[in-house]
């Protein structure tokens, strides 16, 4: 269903982070290079969140808390 839609805006309880949707490959790929961008930050972060999170934001929402403005533009890029 995602994967028909050009975008996907998620609201990090007050830190509005646009993802650009024009990744080739599944949403399972997508959602994979987003561990892999957020492992780039905080090691370990996918055991930390056991691979699945209760909220689509929550683990990015956790990196963006703790690494600042840098990683919000390098998440949004």
């Amino acid at each position: 269903m995602l994967e028909n839609k050009k975008a996907i805006i998620f609201d990090f309880d007050g830190v509005l982070c646009f993802l650009n949707w024009n990744y080739k490959g599944t949403l399972y790929q997508w959602k994979q290079g987003l561990w892999d961008l957020l492992e780039e930050y905080e090691p370990g972060i996918k055991k930390k969140f056991g691979g699945t999170v209760s909220y689509s934001y929550e683990h990015v929402d956790y990196v963006i808390r703790k690494y600042g403005q840098k990683a919000a533009t390098k998440i949004n890029d």
